[in-house]
């Protein structure tokens, strides 16, 4: 039951974070077509050191910590970290993680936009290359 209750409040937000990224990619492919596939990987991989999925947040050197503050998926594997170690409240870091993700989430929805009428001027059948 306690496991149920670590997916019920560290899923969602984990799910939120990662549209941004998806809409991301997605409007990358919309605008570029299929070459930016590779890209959107290698954007992908090269954030995942900075998220702290492996690690805490501490190991990382200073000037990665920085980087690591403006991703979503930072604060919410933190609380996630402290919650199941030393069960200190998760409530703040989920707030901050939602925060950033809908800041993305806005910016992801408005690039995806934007690329969707770039494409629908120049043809979406350029995208099947």
């Amino acid at each position: 039951l306690r496991v149920f209750y670590y997916l019920l409040i560290f899923v969602p937000p984990m799910v939120l974070s990662g549209l941004f990224l998806g809409m991301a990619a997605i409007s990358a492919l919309v605008t570029l077509g299929k070459r930016a596939n590779e890209l959107t990987y290698v954007i992908v991989y090269a954030l995942l050191p900075f998220t702290t999925a492996y690690y805490p947040l501490e190991v990382l050197p200073a000037w990665a910590q920085t980087v690591s503050r403006f991703l979503p998926f930072v604060h919410i594997l933190q609380a996630m970290r402290e919650y199941v170690l030393r069960g200190i409240n998760p409530v703040w870091g989920i707030a901050i993680g939602l925060f950033l993700s809908l800041g993305y989430g806005a910016i992801g929805l408005y690039l995806f936009s934007r690329a969707f009428q770039r494409s629908r001027v120049k043809g979406l059948a350029r995208l099947s290359d």
